[in-house]
Formats: C-alpha cells, sequence, structure tokens
C-alpha cells in the first residue's frame, strides 16, 4: 500500500518526476502510472492503487484539467476525502474541484525548502503523516498488540468483529468503485469515439468504434476487442486524454479520431497531408476548388471531402472512413 497515490496527465511526467521524488525523499512511498507492470490490468490496477493509498496527489495544469480521467480521480479521491491538489501552471481546477486549496507549484524549482514543497508536506501530513505506510509489522503499536493478546473475550471477539466488518466494508466498497470505474471508462471512449447514445456499456456499436479507431491509427487489428486487455487499455486511454469528445474535437466517427487525433501532437500536421492529397485527387477529377490547408477539418474541407466521396463512387456524406483515404493514397503519385 503507497502511502501517496500520484494523479497527472502523461503530458506533465517531466514536470512530475522531480516532485515525485522530492516526497519520496521525506519517507512516503509514491504510486504513480510508470510503476505498471507489464501484462498489468491498466484501470485494474490504477483502480486498486488509488483505493488502497491513504492520499491523492492531483496535479493539475492546463492538459491534466481537460483530462476525463484524472477528473475521474479527483472526483473518487474527493469522495474518499483524501484528495491534495497542487497546481502546475496558472490554469484553475476544473469545475467543481476548486472548493479544495491547491497548493501553487508553477514556480517550484525543485527546492525541497521552497514554501511550496513544505506546505504540500504539510497537507501530506495532515492526511497521511510523516511516516511512510511500509513499516515492518514488528512495528506495530504496542496498544494495539496488547489489546489483541487480552485475556479478556469479550474484548477479543470485539475486535475480531471489527476487522470483520471492516474488511468487508473496504471490499464491498473497492468492488463498487470498480465496476463504476470501468463503466466511466467505457463512457469516456464511447464520447471520444462518436459512439451516439454513450452510456458506459460496451456493446455492437462501441466494439466497432473501438476496430474503426484502430483502423484509423493503422494498428494491427486483434482476433477479438477486449476493452479491458493490458495492450488495448492504453490505447483507448489516449483517445480519452487527447480528444475528451469526439464532436467537440471536430471529428464525425471514430476512424477520423484515430487518423487525425491521436496524438494530438500530430493533429495539425496530419490534417494538412490529408488535405493536400484531398485537393490533388480533386484537381485530378475536375471536381471542387482546391483545398486550403488550414490543419484543421474545416467547412470546405468537409465539402471537398463530400465531392470526392460522390465522384468516386462511394456512399455520399462529409467523413473520412478506410475506403476513402486508400482511394486517396491511390491518387498520390
Amino acid at each position: 500500500m503507497a502511502d501517496i497515490f500520484f494523479s497527472y496527465t502523461r503530458a506533465d511526467r517531466n514536470r512530475i518526476q522531480p516532485l515525485i521524488a522530492a516526497l519520496e525523499e521525506r519517507g512516503w512511498t509514491v504510486w504513480w502510472d510508470k510503476k505498471i507492470n507489464g501484462g498489468d490490468s491498466w484501470n485494474d490496477v490504477i483502480e486498486a492503487e488509488l483505493t488502497k493509498a491513504r492520499c491523492v496527489v492531483v496535479a493539475w495544469s492546463e492538459l491534466s484539467s481537460k483530462s476525463a480521467w484524472v477528473k475521474e480521480e479527483a472526483r473518487a479521491a474527493t469522495k474518499a476525502q483524501k484528495l491534495v491538489p497542487v497546481l502546475l501552471d496558472s490554469t484553475e481546477p476544473p469545475f467543481g474541484f476548486g472548493g479544495i486549496q491547491a497548493v501553487d507549484f508553477s514556480s517550484w524549482v525543485k527546492n525541497k525548502k521552497a514554501p511550496e514543497f513544505l506546505s504540500l508536506c504539510k497537507a501530506l501530513q495532515g492526511k497521511i503523516g510523516s511516516q511512510s505506510s511500509e513499516r515492518p509489522v514488528s512495528e506495530a503499536p504496542a496498544q494495539a498488540v496488547h489489546a489483541i493478546q487480552s485475556p479478556d473475550q469479550g474484548r477479543r471477539w470485539l475486535i475480531v468483529a471489527s476487522v470483520a466488518i471492516g474488511a468487508f466494508i473496504l471490499l464491498t466498497a473497492g468492488l463498487l468503485l470498480h465496476f463504476h470505474s470501468q463503466k466511466v471508462f467505457i463512457n469516456n471512449v464511447q464520447l471520444a469515439l462518436c459512439v451516439p447514445d454513450a452510456n458506459g456499456v460496451a456493446g455492437a456499436s462501441t466494439i466497432a468504434a473501438v476496430r474503426n479507431y484502430l483502423q484509423g491509427m493503422r494498428r494491427n487489428m486483434p482476433a477479438s476487442i477486449d476493452l479491458k486487455s493490458a495492450e488495448l487499455v492504453p490505447v483507448l486511454q489516449a483517445a480519452v486524454e487527447d480528444v475528451d469528445n469526439c464532436a467537440s474535437a471536430g471529428f464525425k466517427n471514430a476512424f477520423e479520431v484515430g487518423y487525425f487525433g491521436v496524438p494530438a501532437t500530430k493533429r495539425n500536421a496530419r490534417t494538412m497531408e490529408f488535405q493536400h492529397m484531398l485537393s490533388f485527387a480533386l484537381k485530378n477529377e475536375g471536381s471542387g476548388a482546391a483545398i486550403m490547408l488550414t490543419g484543421t477539418l474545416d467547412a470546405a474541407t468537409r465539402m471537398g471531402i463530400a465531392n470526392f466521396r460522390r465522384v468516386s463512387g462511394l456512399a455520399n456524406g462529409d467523413e473520412v472512413d478506410f475506403e476513402l483515404v486508400k482511394l486517396l493514397l491511390r491518387s498520390v503519385p
């Protein structure tokens, strides 16, 4: 069991590593997703560690405040009353998370004596104390040992019953969090991949969307789609973090999310490359005006897509799919 569960978005990894190292030097154990072993189920491990941790540090930034996964972890931590937020830049915490005072690390220069670091340590001590939870069993408080070894049978059974009830409550809470988190994760995937009527249930339309997403990313298609697999969960998590909401990001189907949207850092370049191919193809077909290289799927690009689909004999519409891209690639020398 770790003292601290550290929640962040992958784009901020280089910024949070020095902070994690500094906390570990203070004697606390810190869990973060770099400690996930190969073959482990990503979301199952995260759920278990978040539930067991004594407190949760959430690193808010411009990028993490848009991450549905970070917000879900923060929401679970708030419910368990173990949230300790920090700010990596001037971005305010998302709506619903501003009620807890965050420690401002936007100007921190890795100084362990800096006021912000000492303030964070004080907040953590208030939650978990100054010592690591990973201490030997032999160091258990003498009072607890004495109580268990007491000859008073009534006290002994009271302790045993209390432990059993506590274990049952923790197990039940863990199972509820597991099923809730699974449903939230699938719902977030559905929103990112343009699945209509997102409800957190992985039906046929969700599986089809995942296949189209993988096709758009040019990834090898697995024989079967398992949304809990260790290989697939990080790929889907990338869609949730980089796109969040398909429609808001300007995409119309899961293939477009995979082809243009992930990773977000390459979205503009990939869209411009596509616009260049589309403009060349339309020119060859003598259909429509040249497409401006704007780097976004704007109205003119959508109109060009519709024209190319029409002259190429594809189904009507202005969406990008595998067949359209295949024809475009053939038309470019």
